[in-house]
């Protein structure tokens, strides 16, 4: 397993264990607090607390923390940041949205990544480790949503 983030792009092969993703999303936010606090930011966890789900814990707890980090240094003082997570008929899908300016190019953004080693390329390559895919678009009320789904066999 390659989880070497700082070098060229590599090949990540997920350890399927069985992960409880409201747990993960809460440690998330408990390990952002300080930082959550110096910018006067609520964040919200809407993740149901049975949402069990076999996937690479440490992989999904670096692409849900990616995706936090990169909304917080986004947003300005005061605001929120919604973490959430559904069980659907393709997996698992989870969504990191905050009130912050919003994206210039959401549709650019994630083909961009694709020809750099940064952040959201780290989230793209998890996300499709484990068979599935990330997106990013604008809310329709304001700030971004980024996000990506896992599905159960990868």
């Amino acid at each position: 397993l390659t989880r070497d983030t700082n070098s060229t792009p590599q090949s990540i092969y997920p350890r399927l264990t069985h992960v409880n993703v409201r747990r993960l999303a809460d440690d998330i936010v408990a390990a952002l607090a300080v930082r959550l606090a110096q910018k006067k930011i609520d964040a919200i966890v809407d993740v149901p607390a049975g949402l069990f789900f076999p996937a690479d814990e440490q992989l999904l707890h670096d692409a849900i923390t990616q995706l936090a980090d990169n909304a917080l240094t986004a947003m300005s003082c005061g605001g929120e940041l919604w973490i959430t997570g559904v069980h659907g008929m393709s997996g698992v899908e989870i969504e990191i949205a905050d009130s912050g300016p919003g994206l210039s190019a959401p549709a650019e953004l994630l083909k961009a990544a694709r020809s750099d080693n940064g952040g959201l390329s780290l989230v793209q390559r998890i996300a499709e480790a484990h068979g599935g895919r990330a997106w990013a678009r604008n809310h329709d009320e304001g700030g971004a949503v980024v996000g990506f789904r896992i599905r159960a066999a990868a």
